[in-house]
């Protein structure tokens, strides 16, 4: 199959003409299988279905129908059928007990199974980022694909795919925040800006959180930390025994500090810390007089 008919997705399997419940599949390429001898994808880019999208698409299916077949293709031991697309719709009726569904049987390669398994989530948006980027490097990998060959198949841009297969450097406790949504695509992609090292990442990734902080606060945050403002914010972290954030406004030349404490108990020694550090520079003031 060619590159650009993968791009279509669904469509280069599906055909562009027919009758199947209206949507474009002509009857004569559909038949009902049994369920039960319908495999996985090994290609499924989701690492998790929610149970209430399910139910709400077993409930659509139920009141309207299956309104597009599952495409599949024979397995080479002759044994039953592998998924090629239709994952969520196979999940659906199952859950309705139907014992058939409408399937297309198609022959596919596993490249071209790969790719289409992805397109298709991609298309509906069902993938987090991580998801997308994890089969965008295992297509690389195991096919010898390059980013512009991936973007070319997927309908991307080469930078959208180089962009999210940057994800993937990212510590995994951070990647399964993006997985979960509570990091977003375009709030990750800043935690990257200008390749800093492991340790900035976590830095920029605590700001974040802490501050629950914008795409824009993040971008301000990358530009305004300089190496010099660093070292001071782990000297004065050193001496308080706390974590420190220097909020530097390069162009205004001023700022703030922010001292973190975690009860009354531990602002009292901060404030402590603060008052002994005062009397010792005074005293030293004193005394060199």
């Amino acid at each position: 199959m060619a590159k650009q008919a993968l791009g279509r997705g669904l469509a280069s399997l599906l055909g562009d003409s027919g009758t199947f419940q209206g949507e474009g599949v002509p009857n004569s390429l559909v038949r009902n299988i049994s369920v039960e001898e319908v495999f996985p994808n090994p290609y499924q880019p989701r690492e998790a279905f929610s149970d209430q999208e399910i139910q709400e698409l077993a409930n659509s299916i139920s009141r309207s129908g299956l309104l597009q077949p599952i495409v599949v293709r024979r397995r080479k031991d002759a044994s039953g059928f592998e998924l090629v697309a239709g994952e969520r719709r196979l999940r659906a009726v199952k859950s309705l007990g139907w014992e058939s569904i409408p399937a297309v049987v198609r022959d596919v390669d596993t490249r071209e199974m790969a790719v289409l398994a992805l397109v298709e989530n991609i298309q509906r948006q069902d993938v987090s980022p991580i998801e997308e980027a994890r089969a965008y490097r295992r297509l690389m990998e195991e096919f010898s694909l390059s980013q512009e060959d991936v973007a070319k198949l997927v309908g991307k841009s080469r930078a959208k795919v180089a962009n999210t297969l940057r994800l993937l450097s990212l510590p995994e406790d951070i990647q399964r925040e993006i997985s979960s949504g509570e990091v977003s695509f375009s709030q990750a992609r800043e935690l990257l800006t200008g390749r800093p090292a492991k340790e900035e990442i976590v830095r920029r990734y605590q700001v974040l959180k802490s501050k629950k902080a914008t795409v824009r606060e993040i971008k301000e945050e990358v530009k305004q930390k300089d190496p010099f403002v660093l070292r001071l914010e782990e000297t004065l972290q050193q001496l308080l025994g706390t974590k420190v954030s220097l909020q530097h406004n390069e162009r205004k030349k001023q700022g703030k500090i922010v001292i973190e404490y975690y009860s009354l108990v531990d602002l009292d020694r901060v404030v402590d810390v603060i008052r002994r550090g005062r009397r010792e520079i005074n005293g030293g003031s004193t005394s060199s007089n």
